[in-house]
């Protein structure tokens, strides 16, 4: 006898119901989710190590350039003059000493933390670095040897003289007073804005690294030294180096706030200093994932080349940016 009920069975196409195809594409769904929440975390936290890296490699270039600058300036045009005075600016002349002669020098470098970018970046996004100008040594000494105050040679007194309270009587500055009255730097080394929304703070949490760094060549042995000054909790603007000519200043060394740094680098107690490590944290906000994380790079006390400069590792006792 033909069974009907079997006929149909046999005959009936197999397939999800809509139950089971709703299931399967919200598991897929969340599959596919985790996934791209995976890759943007990772993708994060390499743009992460990336801001730092960017920041280790710019300090540390500073101290190749310094190594390797050529200290006269070798031009056919003087590009300053020395004004005797604390607080003095290198003002451009006409004259020309002849080939290697210049009445200044390049000394080394000046690193500059804290600026804001005029409000388009989070605070401490921006890392400035020029070079630094100072009086040349032989013109100090020639100098002395016409002070009727100095009664021992010029040579002997000057190797009396402590690194800094020489680098204070060379009137270091890294700003020329042109023509036009305008200051601008002796040279734009580098201006660097953080990527993804990295900034640079002090080890307390939330606040804004500001502080410069110095490395200088010594006028007398070759010897690179580094002099770090740190006003973070200060109420003390920074100058955007990169855009000088639009801003009224008066051309004062390293400014901050109304601080001559020029003075108070042979100030007693010093302003600037070569005896602390100079620390900073590396942190974001901005990027998913990367929420609170802080790393800190360290430069050494009186560091003499770009070995003076240390990412501490997350896990070191050294971390003071956990």
């Amino acid at each position: 006898m033909y069974n009907n009920n079997m006929s149909m069975q046999k005959g009936r196409v197999k397939g999800f119901t809509i139950i089971e195809t709703m299931l399967f594409l919200a598991l897929t769904g969340l599959m596919l989710v985790g996934a791209l929440v995976g890759i943007g975390n990772n993708l994060a936290r390499q743009r992460y190590k990336d801001s730092v890296q960017d920041v280790v490699t710019l300090i540390r270039n500073q101290y190749d350039y310094v190594t390797r600058v050529q200290i006269a300036q070798r031009e056919g045009k003087d590009m300053c003059e020395a004004i005797s005075g604390s607080g003095s600016s290198f003002k451009e002349v006409d004259n020309n000493f002849g080939r290697g002669r210049s009445l200044c020098n390049i000394y080394g470098v000046a690193i500059i933390f804290g600026l804001d970018d005029d409000g388009n970046n989070a605070a401490g996004a921006v890392v400035q670095s020029t070079s630094v100008l100072g009086r040349d040594i032989v013109d100090y000494e020639e100098s002395l040897r016409k002070d009727p105050t100095i009664t021992v040679d010029p040579e002997e007194y000057i190797l009396g003289m402590t690194d800094q309270q020489l680098l204070q009587s060379l009137h270091l500055n890294n700003i020329v007073e042109r023509f036009n009255h305008v200051c601008e730097p002796v040279k734009m080394l580098d201006r660097k804005v953080l990527n993804w929304g990295a900034k640079i703070e002090d080890v307390e949490k939330d606040v804004p690294k500001k502080g410069i760094v110095l490395i200088i060549r010594s006028p007398r042995d070759g010897s690179v030294h580094t002099y770090t000054y740190d006003f973070s909790n200060k109420d003390y603007d920074v100058l955007d180096y990169g855009s000088l000519k639009s801003q009224s200043t008066t051309c004062s060394a390293f400014t901050a706030g109304n601080i001559d740094i020029n003075t108070a680098l042979g100030a007693d107690p010093a302003v600037f200093n070569n005896t602390e490590d100079f620390k900073l944290c590396i942190t974001s906000d901005d990027i998913t994932g990367t929420y609170g994380k802080r790393r800190m790079i360290k430069i050494a006390a009186d560091g003499h080349n770009s070995s003076a400069v240390s990412l501490i590792d997350e896990e070191s006792e050294e971390d003071s940016c956990d």
